[in-house]
This record gives C-alpha cells, structure tokens and sequence, in this order.
C-alpha cells in the first residue's frame, strides 16, 4: 500500500513540475533556516557538555538590582566571600572552588609573555575532570609553587609537552614547577571564551598565589564582582540548584556588609551549561530563544506557502480525485496519499537543506570561529530531531489539503469543479495574508534593528574617543611608579597628541565606585557614585566639556591623592564631578557646586573630604548601552590601570613604533599590552551588529519564500483564469487592464498582511527598543520604516504576480478560448 502511494506521489511530482520544484525549493529554504536555527542555539546553550558530571556542575549567579544601574541584568560572578559560608550553611554541596583569571608575565630564560593564568582553588580538579597527558589531578596543586599546563602552552614555552618537573617564573619573581600537562580545551566551553571576554585556560595556579602577587584581598571579600572571577558548586545527583537557591541566597542577607544589597538583587545557581550564555543573560536579551523563533517562523512561512500552493493546486487534481472515488477509495486513503505526498516532499526538501548546511558549516565556522558540528549519521538526537522535523512539517503542510481534496464530492469533481465552501476560501485567505504579514514585520524589524545599530555608532556619548591608543595593565608593581617617566617619554613621539592615564578607560564596563554624604559619617544618608581616578588632562583629552569651576592642575597641592596615602587616614582633595552627581547631592546648577564639601564614608570614619574644584558635562563613559551615570574624576596616579594616547591619524605606524620603544627602553621587563579604544567599542557594538546581521538573514529568507509562493500562487491562478482572459480580450478588454485587474484582486491580501505585520512590528520594536539605555520613542522616523516596508512588500508583490499577469493577459484570445 505504501509502495503504491509512494508511486503516486513522485508521479505528481513529475507532472507538476514547477510547482514540485517550487513547493520543494520553499521548504528547502525553511528547513534549512530551522535546522541551522536549531543547530547553532544548541550549540551555544549546551557548552560543558563534555564534561563529566556538567549536568551536576554549576556557577554562582548575581542577579544585578536594577537601582545599581551597572548596565546588566545578571553575571556569572559572585563575591568570594560567600564560598566558605556555602561550606558551612549547604554541607550536602559535594564540592565547591572559587576561580579568577587574569594576565600576568610568564617567562622561560629569555621567552617572556603577558600569558593567561587561571588561579583555583584545588577542588577546582575535582570538579573538572580533564584528560591529564602528563601527571594527574591528584596534588596538581597542593602548594603555591605548582603549576598545570594545556598541551599548546607547554609546546609554547618548551616545545613539548613531557615537561613534569619544568620550571616558569611568574612576575619576574616566583619559580613555578610545572605538575601536570592537561589536554587542550575544546572550542564549545566557556573556559575558551565567549562574546563578552576572551578567557582561554591555558595554566592553571592555585588560588592563594593572588594574595602574594598582588598583596589584595581578592579572596574572602564583599567588594568585587568581577566577571573574571567565578565560584562552581558540584552538587549531589538528584539535587538540582533551585532547591538550594533560598539557602544560597540568605548567605548574602546573613553574612554580607549592609552595602551588598544595593547592587545585588539575589544570587543563585546558574547550571554549567548555560554558562556561555553570560551575555544574553548579563544584557538580559533573550538571544537563543530569537533564534529559534526565528527559525521556526521562516519555516512556519515555508509551510504556509505549501499549503497555499497545494491548496491551488488541488483545483487541477479534482478530476483525479472524481476517478479514484468512483472507485472505491475512501476519504481515508485519499488523505493518507496527499499526507505521504507532503512527508515524501518534505524529505525531499530536507536532503536539500542537510547539503547546504554540510556544505556551509565549514565556512561558517571559520568566519565566526564557532566548532559546530552536524553529525545526523553518529548524533541520535540529530536523526531523531530531524525526522521528527520531516514527519511534523509534512504532516502539518499537508494536512488540510488532504483534508480539502478527500472530502470532494465525486460527481463534481468529475466535472472538474469543487466545492471549497466559504471556510476553506477563508483560510486560504487567512495564509496568504500571514505568510506576508510574517514577511512584513521582518522588513520592517530589521530596518529598526539598523536604524539602532546607525544611531549607535553615530550617538554622541559626550566624549571624544577616536584615535586613541590604549595601553593596558600598567598599575602593575614595576610599572606604575613608572607612569610619569612613560607619559614624558610618550609626550616626546612624534604624532603623539596627548598622553593621560586613568582607573577605567572608556567603553570599559568597571563599575569602581565609593558612597558619599554632606555630612560626615552620614551613611545613613549616602549616595553611591562611580568614581574614576584620572591624570590632571583627562577630561582635556578625551573632549569632556568643563561647565562649571577648573580643571585639576598639578599648580594645586590638593589637587591630588599622593603617593602611598592611606585611603582612610583622612585629608581633603580637590575634585571634578559631572552634572548628574552635582543633582544628586543637590546643587541646582554647576555654578552652585563649586566649592561645596562632601565626605567619603570609610570603614573607620576617617574618609576623605572632597571640594567641588568643577563640574563636567555629562558623558556616556561606559558606552551607548548603558545609563547616564554620576561620576567624581579623581587624580590618584596609584589606581592607573590604563595609559591613553591621543595621536595623529596620518602617523599612526611611527607614534606606535615610537610608543612601543619608549615601553621598552623604561619597563624592558613588562611586556606592552597595547589596544585602541575603537576596539573596545566594537567589542560591545559587534553584539547589536550580529544580531541586525542575523535578522537580515532570517528576513531574506522568510521574504524569498513568500516571493516564490507569491509567484507559484499568482501562476497557478492565472493558468485557471486563462479562459476568463480570453473572453475579457474577446470583448476589449486590453492587457493593462487584465494585468491591473489580476494584480489588484492580489493586492488585497497582501495590504491585510501590510497592516497586520505594522501591527507585530510595533509590538516587537518596543520591547526591542527597551534593551537600550536610552530608547527612542515612536515618531517621524520609525513611521517612515513602517512606510517603507509596506512599499517594499507591495511593490515586490507587484512585481511577483505582475510577471504572471502579463503572460496571462498576453495570450491569444483563440487559444485561451479553445484552453483544454
């Protein structure tokens, strides 16, 4: 029986030709978009997979209070302080290991690096289970001397990787033994990398050599988020994270300072594998779900346009239907056959879409430095994902067109006339218009997704940061008492503009800040302000108009923090505030805050006093994405983290041959880390640009779907109304009118769509619009879009059936009259 209606249906296929082709190339397309859809969001959401137990693995979360304003809704970050009270409050956690990463300079003899080092506690190896080359987890770090190796960074530093027992010197200063060579990690865990950073584990160390490196006291402390740092939890089978989150979080309530709470809302358990999702939850845009939605509606679109074209289609097959009723089959075979004819098409469909994938993958991966793979021979869950996809998309796609033709009455449709009454008429009007209301609000979404990207580059952040070089990690010891001789020698490169140094360069997402008050020890009554430690030509360098006051000038003893202060022994210091600082301490206008005292609040109630010398314009310093935010400009030349140079475009090569000298010449023993700040910005405005890449994307495809169903649906129907044709032309009707009239009567349904995807389009722009720090509200502009995607679809609807109106009403009237 299955062989016969397999039989019949290639026959069909056969003699429908163009509609075959187009009915299989729509599908294709849709196929293609969701599997690829499907693909890359599994791809993303289940990193760690690997890994022994990642199901039982997770990470602190700290979910952000939205009065903090830092600009993000969550981080995979948590205090350190909280490990060891999780030890002691959630005994039944199996294991738990802190983690923070950072740069710091390797050598071997005369091979010197700025390399990657993870510091971890030791059951951080009981918890990750790596493929060990050489040595074993087991006492890989019991002391402060070992040290682990990947694969690459053995051969890195020794060209080899039997190495046990080697020795690495750590910061000019300390000898490392190298205990243990661990295979390298594969691209698909968070521990290579994600959109947000550029962590790759390469060497791992234990956890208390930060204490000795950088004489902080990074561990057990209340005062860092850093995202560089994470604490992981390997919990019992059985035991899932929620159920432990409402003990988790009473930590912070039990134990934390009284200041925690202004910036964390809660903190709970993040499963490991949703670990590379940190930037979708830290900007708190759902970007896995867009993409399978996406997918999923460009196939909806797809199959639409099957049931369209099959629902037409039917018309040419009543006579077919006629026969095989008059002898004997029921409406059960009947839509079983047009059922296997649509599954039979949706394979088809899908071998397509598995060629192109397998065939750009590859490239794909390459492009965006993805490791996706597409294993449907070796993956049951591929094959499984697949056919389920064949069997929904061709069940779905031809169900009411199986519908529609078993329930034909014989002897009409041996007259080759059909009944479709009023409900299926609808319907089909009711696909039409969705499939290109579905097209519409595409156009329409990604020319507002542009319009955004355009007016992020282009917004005015309040500073000016082009042409700018960036040198970074110079508040490092053997670098930062060096940073007055670096900025003279700076100064004297020919191209160079101007040299400043500074805690937090733009575009940097460091949320450093401290509280202040009007009265001193006031903390029931203190702000929270962002604090910025910057040279005395800061604001000079970077274009931040001064309002109100004086620029800081080394003319001025208070005018800054000495060397070697003690933060909390007291003293007054000059400083610069921006104006939304000056409003919240409640100066009206920046006139009125200069000259005005306000006092830090301090552990031990000897903070400073800081006079108002000026007050700044406000600026965007972190980027577009984030909220205006208050700000004191403090020179404190300890805290410089980052040196800016401002240099002549058309010199660019010699001022960085001549700035990378003077490095070396000062500091020979400190590799330069060198960046530009434009750099920094498209590492934040790349995310926008990919997600206005993806929708470009999706829409091409959902608009070349439609368009082809368009024109398979236009031809099919002007083929039927060949006869009415001829008879318009017999009584003079010319061919402008017949082609206006058939496009006209298409018009319709596609106007409906237009105003039906204005609808959706609005909806989604708002929510869209609502991820950014300052939305644009609906005006001028966006009904311009609106107006310009509705032209779009009518106009290339036009053109569609046009094409097959103009043939039609073209015909000779003799033989459009003597059609079959």
């Amino acid at each position: 029986m299955f062989k016969n209606y397999l039989t019949s249906a290639l026959r069909n296929f056969w003699k429908n030709k163009l509609y075959s082709f187009i009915n299989i190339g729509g599908l294709a397309i849709g196929l293609t978009v969701f599997v690829f859809a499907n693909l890359y969001a599994n791809y993303e959401s289940t990193h760690d997979a690997f890994f022994e137990n990642s199901e039982r693995i997770y990470t602190v979360r700290t979910d952000v209070n939205p009065a903090a304003k830092l600009g993000v809704v969550s981080i995979n970050t948590v205090y350190t302080a909280v490990a060891p009270f999780m030890r002691q409050d959630i005994p039944e956690i199996e294991k738990i290991a802190r983690l923070t990463w950072t740069d710091l300079i390797i050598n071997r003899d005369e091979v010197k690096f700025y390399q990657q080092v993870h510091m971890v506690e030791p059951e951080f190896l009981d918890i990750f289970k790596f493929d060990y080359i050489q040595g074993q987890a087991e006492g890989a770090l019991a002391d402060n001397n070992s040290t682990i190796l990947t694969e690459a960074t053995a051969i890195k530093y020794f060209g080899r990787t039997n190495v046990l027992g080697e020795t690495l010197t750590l910061n000019n200063e300390r000898d490392l033994r190298v205990t243990a060579v661990i295979r390298d990690l594969p691209m698909n865990t968070h521990l290579s990398g994600n959109m947000l950073d550029e962590e790759h584990m390469e060497m791992l160390v234990n956890l208390n050599i930060f204490l000795d490196v950088f004489n902080v006291e990074t561990v057990d402390n209340w005062s860092n988020l850093s995202i560089s740092q994470r604490t992981y939890a390997l919990l019992p089978a059985g035991v899932t994270g929620e159920s432990l989150e409402e003990r988790l979080d009473a930590i912070i309530d039990r134990y934390g300072d009284e200041n925690t709470r202004e910036i964390v809302s809660s903190i709970g358990f993040r499963p490991l594998q949703d670990m590379n999702l940190l930037i979708w939850t830290a900007i708190g845009i759902p970007g896995i779900f867009i993409m399978r939605f996406l997918g999923l509606l460009v196939l909806g679109i797809a199959c639409i346009n099957f049931i369209n074209l099959a629902t037409a289609q039917a018309l040419g097959r009543a006579r077919e239907i006629g026969i095989r009723k008059t002898m004997g089959a029921s409406r059960t075979r009947l839509a079983v056959q047009f059922l296997v004819e649509a599954v039979v098409l949706s394979f088809f469909a899908l071998l397509i879409a598995v060629a192109v994938i397998e065939y750009a993958l590859p490239a794909f991966n390459t492009a965006v430095g993805k490791a996706m793979t597409f294993s449907y021979f070796t993956d049951l869950r591929m094959m499984g994902f697949l056919f389920l996809t064949v069997i929904g998309v061709g069940l779905f796609s031809g169900s009411f067109p199986a519908f529609l033709l078993a329930r034909l009455d014989a002897s009409q449709a041996l007259h080759g006339t059909m009944a479709l009454g009023k409900w299926s008429v609808r319907l089909r009007k009711f696909l039409v218009v969705s499939q290109n209301a579905f097209s519409v609000f595409l156009i329409i979404t990604v020319l507002i997704s542009y319009n955004q990207t355009q007016a992020i580059q282009n917004k005015d952040l309040g500073f000016d940061a082009s042409n700018t070089i960036t040198l970074l990690r110079t508040n490092r010891v053997g670098v930062n008492e060096n940073y007055e001789t670096l900025k003279n020698e700076f100064s004297r490169v020919p191209g160079v503009v101007s040299v400043t140094g500074s805690s937090q360069y733009p575009y940097e997402q460091s949320n450093s800040s401290g509280k202040f008050s009007l009265t001193p020890g006031d903390e029931a009554s203190a702000l929270t302000i962002q604090l910025i430690r910057a040279d005395y030509n800061f604001l000079e360098t970077f274009s931040i108009p001064l309002l109100a006051g004086r620029h800081l000038s080394e003319n001025f003893s208070n005018d800054a923090i000495p060397r070697g202060s003690d933060r909390d022994a007291g003293g007054t210091v000059n400083v610069i505030i921006n104006t939304l600082a000056a409003k919240q301490f409640g100066w009206t206008t920046p006139e009125n805050a200069i000259g005005e005292t306000f006092f830090g609040i301090s552990a031990n109630g000897q903070g400073y006093s800081y006079v108002v010398a000026g007050v700044s314009e406000n600026a965007l310093f972190q980027g577009f994405h984030n909220e205006q935010k208050p700000f004191i400009f403090i020179v404190n030349p300890e805290y410089f983290g980052a040196i800016e140079i401002k240099y002549d475009p058309a010199m660019l090569d010699s001022t960085v041959a001549g700035v990378e000298a003077a490095w070396n010449q000062i500091v020979p023993d400190f590799p330069i880390i060198r960046s530009s700040l434009d750099e920094a910005f498209q590492d934040v405005f790349s995310i926008f640009t990919g997600i206005n890449k993806a929708l470009i994307g999706f829409s091409l495809m959902a608009l070349l779907i439609a368009t082809i169903g368009l024109f398979g649906l236009s031809a099919f129907m002007a083929e039927k109304r060949i006869r009415e044709v001829g008879i318009r032309k017999t009584f003079g009707a010319s061919t402008g009118k017949i082609v206006k009239l058939l496009i006209f009567q298409f018009s319709r349904p596609v106007l409906w769509a237009i105003i039906f995807g204005w609808v959706l389009a609005y909806l989604a722009q708002t929510q869209y619009l609502q991820f950014f720090a300052d939305p644009p509200s609906f005006g001028f502009g966006f009904a311009m879009i609106f107006l310009a995607g509705g032209v779009f679809s009518i106009v290339l609807a036009w053109i569609t059936v046009g094409a097959n109106a103009y043939r039609a009403a073209n015909s000779k009237p003799v033989d459009s009259l003597h059609y079959e």
